[in-house]
């Protein structure tokens, strides 16, 4: 569960917890099954819809921004 707690929040969705990851799938039923099958806790958190990645009302990003993010890394913020 999210905590509702602004900074809360931040640190759950963003923290650099090494045991936490966002993935995105074409096939939500096939992941599930093969995190269950290795033993690793799964919950949807948002969705990747049209041309942007929104989580539960919380946090929205253009999927364009998103992936200059990941390319170029810290040195653009």
């Amino acid at each position: 569960k999210i905590d509702n707690r602004k900074k809360k929040k931040k640190k759950w969705l963003f923290g650099e917890d090494s045991s936490r990851y966002i993935i995105t799938t074409n096939n939500e039923k096939q992941l599930v099954r093969y995190a269950k099958r290795m033993g690793v806790f799964i919950k949807k958190i948002g969705k990747v819809e049209g041309n942007s990645f929104n989580i539960r009302n919380e946090f929205e990003i253009s999927l364009k921004d998103l992936i200059t993010y990941n390319k170029n890394g810290l040195k653009i913020l």
